[in-house]
């Protein structure tokens, strides 16, 4: 008998050790497995994701505001933007939208360990005067407007993630240097209104009333000026080929909105800062290639700094784009995943389409997220 009671004694206390082991395991390993740690861009352009991402030296226009301003002063045209709208979503999210039956203990279920990701922007507007013929100097000037969410939902309905709102001016000047111009330098300052929404929320909680949510708990704000510089660089022509290289830092001054004092009062603390963050780049392209116009290839590593503890292939991209008269068309590889695009100028009216794979773990390849962007841009 007292074997016996031995033996159970052994058993339970095994049994109590496993449960322990196991729960703290699940408590660990709960909130890691909804964690996302994608990287926080201001500006998203569906020409450069079309291409992988590139952008540092690639971009044009409204891309530069953001990016390299040194880019500015290859804008192939002055121009006039009266509008242009950004949309984007993920695979997540239009999934959601097209099942909504059930009740909404059953929605958030399904949604749960899903990330939902949504960005719209709006440029209004925006005017750029080209370096052309003898002209060095390059000028682009834009009012943007921008807000993206991405939420994550666990199984005890507590979310994770970031949703953010930017306004504000951006003016970026570019010069041509040297005798044959293949040296540009620019400079972009900026002046951003920054809205942050805390990252966690308990849903079921806040639906029921049974947790507080008031607006200083959930939103912070705050202003601040900033500066990016850039440089891109022409440095070998063989035959119709240029071959290219680029360096720019963004948010030089640094990424917390305190610089500025707002008009608005404060509300909550300071919102979630944009880090400031470098990128390099080189890229190959040559004007006509048989029927296709203005082909280009690059290779880049952007955001760096801007990476949390990320890996660092999580920064590389790959692009490509070629046209076709008023087609563009896009292909690449953003963090390992596959990306494309297409983009169609009409004149006066722009319309690009592009679908990309973003990391949002700290590793490559563990959770890709699918995302779809677009944009119309009226110009003149």
């Amino acid at each position: 008998m007292q074997i016996n009671s031995g033996r159970n004694s052994r058993t339970q206390r095994l049994a109590h050790l496993i449960s322990s082991v196991t729960l703290a395991y699940s408590l660990v390993q709960g909130p890691t497995a909804w964690a996302i740690d994608p990287i926080n861009s201001s500006f998203l352009s569906p020409r450069s994701v079309g291409m992988g991402g590139v952008v540092m030296s690639t971009g044009l226009y409204e891309e530069n505001f953001f990016n390299n301003p040194a880019r500015v002063t290859m804008n192939p045209e002055s121009k006039l933007t009266l509008f242009q709208f950004t949309a984007e979503t993920n695979t997540n999210t239009l999934g959601l939208i097209s099942n909504t039956s059930g009740t909404l203990g059953n929605i958030l279920n399904r949604q749960a360990g899903k990330n939902l990701h949504v960005r719209v922007q709006l440029v209004l507007p925006a005017w750029y005067l080209a370096a052309l013929d003898s002209r060095k100097l390059a000028i682009g000037f834009g009012f943007i407007g921008g807000a993206q969410s991405n939420l994550d939902l666990s199984n005890n309905y507590q979310t994770s993630g970031s949703t953010l709102l930017d306004v504000g001016p951006a003016l970026t000047l570019g010069y041509k240097l040297l005798s044959d111009d293949s040296l540009s330098i620019g400079t972009t300052l900026h002046g951003t209104y920054r809205f942050s929404i805390n990252q966690a929320v308990n849903l079921m909680g806040a639906i029921a009333g049974t947790s507080s949510v008031t607006s200083n708990s959930l939103i912070n704000n705050g202003a601040m000026y900033n500066l990016d510089l850039g440089v891109f660089y022409r440095f070998l022509q063989l035959g119709p080929w240029e071959f290219h290289a680029a360096l720019a830092g963004q948010n030089l001054l640094g990424g917390a909105f305190t610089s500025i004092r707002t008009p608005i009062n404060q509300i909550g603390s300071t919102p979630i800062p944009q880090n400031t963050s470098v990128g390099v780049g080189v890229s190959i392209g040559r004007e006509n290639w048989d029927f296709l116009g203005n082909t280009t290839l690059a290779l880049e590593a952007t955001n760096i700094f801007n990476n949390s503890s990320g890996s660092v292939f999580r920064l590389i991209h790959i692009g490509l784009e070629t046209h076709l008269k008023s087609i563009a068309f896009r292909a690449g590889l953003n963090q390992g995943y596959l990306t494309a695009g297409l983009g169609v100028d009409f004149f006066y009216f722009a319309l690009n389409f592009a679908t990309y794979g973003e990391e949002l773990a700290l590793n490559v390849g563990r959770q890709e997220d699918r995302r779809y962007a677009m944009n119309l841009g009226i110009h003149f």
